[in-house]
Order: C-alpha cells, then structure tokens, then sequence
C-alpha cells in the first residue's frame, strides 16, 4: 500500500479494475484488514501527553515498535570494512512535524533518514 498510492485505503478492494490491486485484495480481505487498522497499536493512545507537556514525545505512538527494531538491528548486525553513510529523503506529502521541502532535489518533500551501505 505504501509503493502503489490510492485515494483511500478502500480502493485496494474495489470492483473497478483501474483502483484494485489483485495482490493486496488477495492477501487479506477488507473487513479483516479495517479491524486490524483499527484494533491493533504499538502504544497505548490514554497515556499520550498533551502537545506542549513536559514529557510530550512527538514518535510516542510508535516508540515500543522502534525500540524493538533498533534492538534487533542491534542483535543481528555485522560490521564490515566497507561502509558508507549517507543521508535520504524518503518521500511524504502528508502533514507531519519533521517533513523537510527542498526544491533542488528529486524527491522534493519528505522526512530525512540516515542510511548505512
């Protein structure tokens, strides 16, 4: 869902053949992937600061799933000689806190990551 763009998530099930993406509507279908998009979390939403707060953290949501990953990057990485580092934009046009524009480059806006080659 992220590679092919619809207008809404709900497309990927549609009857017209221009919107439907045989692939994903054939993996799960739509009332199983809405009650996994609405019931399944990585944080819990009650315990959420208010914007503002002391202790407000902008990737709260999503802090147990990053934890983990960086974890098992941990675990399982290994080291080499060859090594570059290099900073990426991954593209995103949604409203988000830390989205950067720059008009010099391909992909215009987005969030910046740093990659390890």
């Amino acid at each position: 869902m992220g590679v092919k763009i619809a207008p809404s998530y709900q497309d990927f099930w549609s009857n017209y053949n221009e919107l439907r993406d045989n692939y994903i509507s054939g993996m799960i279908n739509i009332s199983c992937f809405i009650w996994l998009l609405v019931n399944i979390h990585v944080n819990d939403n009650l315990i959420l600061q208010q914007k503002g707060g002391n202790n407000y953290d902008k990737l709260y949501k999503i802090k147990p799933l990053n934890g983990k990953l960086c974890s098992s990057f941990l675990r399982t990485y290994k080291s080499t000689k060859e090594q570059a580092v290099n900073k990426s934009i991954v593209k995103f046009k949604e409203w988000i806190v830390f989205k950067q524009y720059i008009h010099m480059k391909p992909i215009k806006q987005g969030y910046n990551i740093w990659v390890r080659a």
